[in-house]
């Protein structure tokens, strides 16, 4: 509640306002990427750190403020040389079928993967297949 004192026709009011960033990050899920990943093979997009628990992560060198709204395959298309973008092999591409996950170290026994996401092909109503995606969580936050 703001109270003004009497007499007084005009109060000024300022806000602070501090951008909040985004940093996309992609686990190896406790391992660590091949040589020949995506992300290995682009030091302009991506910075591989060591998680809490010894395992590789790759993080996109360019925070955009949340209120940019960028999209990931933007973000990625803006560094380096252009050519990463979210659809490339080893971020996020589809698959035809439903992956199976793979097989963690018992340390990381809590780290869950998510279902997976699915999306319909079809053409006028007629479903012909289904694109899949699989996330897993971060295993550095569940401990």
């Amino acid at each position: 509640m703001l109270f003004a004192p009497a007499g007084t026709n005009v109060v000024d009011l300022y806000a602070k306002w501090e951008d909040q960033l985004v940093t996309v990050k992609f686990s190896a899920n406790g391992g660590t990427f091949s040589a020949d990943s995506v992300f290995k093979k682009n030091p302009a997009v991506f910075d591989i750190e060591t998680d809490a628990n010894g395992g590789e992560v790759a993080v996109v060198r360019s925070s955009p403020k949340v209120s940019d709204n960028v999209t990931l395959n933007a973000l990625l298309a803006s560094l380096g040389d252009g050519s990463v973008s979210a659809s490339t092999e080893g971020i996020a591409s589809p698959t035809n079928s439903v992956p199976i996950p793979p097989i963690r170290a018992s340390r990381l026994t809590s780290t869950t993967s998510s279902a997976p996401s699915t999306s319909e092909l079809s053409i006028f109503g007629f479903v012909y297949g289904h694109n899949y995606y699989y996330w897993f969580n971060d295993a550095a936050r569940l401990f």
